[in-house]
């Protein structure tokens, strides 16, 4: 309500940029309405605002709704965003959007689409999108739910061009090395400084701060290997695995007291990368782990740089 200055749309004065969001990133999808229909979301809208005494909950303003009638995809009506202006002859402009009835059909295309492109890859085909929309709509109104059940039970999710699809964001790359090394996010206190946060941010993404509307992840996934992602990804590796060996009974510094290859597969697994013996990512881990020691590196700096190797290869790299 506040990102999209909704809070100050009102009967006199329409603001337009939430309704707009709500049917071009949230529901529908480019090509998929009018800009009619823009109008009349933005008309159900007015009213829903924010609680002037704590600037925090929303609430329905009765007195700066537009209760005439809106045509919304043909129909006309006293439609309203989410049916709050009450009254028997109030239609509910959120349920059209998602109900079989209304425009749910397009709207569980998009979702389908979205669920692909964010969790599997970029390039779904039209019978996958398929898919995912008639299990989330076969209720009669979509369903996110039954989306993501479809979705994470479909045969081609667990296929090649899904596995290697996608490359970790900021998040799932941080999350992963968090995962990897039981740790919770560190906090340096004394400098109040959240160093992963600072990290994350010359990766691409800053939590809570995002760019637009738009987001972050809805383009090729290259971005998040860029040069300066790619190095803050490998100082973040650097610095977790320093905390975590600063406790002499953390499980990657006995990790790294075995052979190679044990290192290595310890390694992988923890980050959920796993590698064939053949691999020569492996090969060349192990051959690391090998030099480091012949060149006399000490327990924890040889923890740090095997797991800031292997954190950094395109294995771990894959979401």
């Amino acid at each position: 309500l506040y990102y999209l200055d909704n809070w100050i749309s009102t009967q006199d004065y329409p603001n337009e940029n939430y309704a707009r969001e709500l049917l071009e990133l949230f529901s529908l999808g480019v090509g998929n309405y009018a800009h009619a229909d823009v109008v009349a979301a933005a008309r159900a809208g007015t009213g829903y605002t924010i609680n002037p005494a704590t600037g925090l909950d929303h609430i329905f303003y009765g007195p700066a709704h537009d209760y005439g009638d809106k045509a919304f995809f043909g129909r006309t009506g006293n439609w309203d965003l989410v049916g709050n202006a009450r009254g028997t002859a109030t239609l509910d402009l959120v349920e059209q959007l998602v109900t079989a009835s209304g425009q749910g059909a397009v709207a569980a295309r998009t979702l389908a689409k979205l669920l692909w492109q964010s969790f599997a890859h970029f390039t779904p085909s039209a019978a996958q999108v398929a898919d995912v929309a008639n299990a989330a709509l076969a209720s009669g109104r979509v369903n996110v739910k039954h989306a993501l059940r479809a979705l994470f039970t479909h045969g081609e999710f667990y296929g090649s061009a899904a596995r290697e699809g996608k490359v970790k964001n900021p998040v799932e790359y941080v999350v992963a090395l968090l995962r990897a090394l039981a740790l919770r996010a560190p906090f340096d206190a004394a400098q109040r400084l959240d160093v992963v946060q600072y990290l994350m941010s010359d990766m691409g993404i800053q939590l809570f701060h995002q760019p637009n509307v738009f987001g972050w992840w809805r383009r090729p996934e290259t971005r998040w290997i860029s040069v300066p992602g790619f190095q803050a990804k490998q100082l973040a590796a650097a610095y977790l695995a320093l905390v975590a060996t600063q406790n002499a009974s953390h499980p990657l510094r006995s990790w790294v007291r075995g052979a190679p290859a044990d290192v290595m597969d310890a390694l992988f697994a923890a980050l959920g990368a796993a590698q064939p013996a053949s691999s020569p990512v492996r090969a060349r881990g192990m051959q690391l782990v090998s030099d480091l020691r012949a060149a006399g590196a000490d327990e924890v700096t040889l923890a740090i740089r095997v797991f800031q190797f292997a954190a950094a290869s395109p294995p771990a790299q894959l979401a």
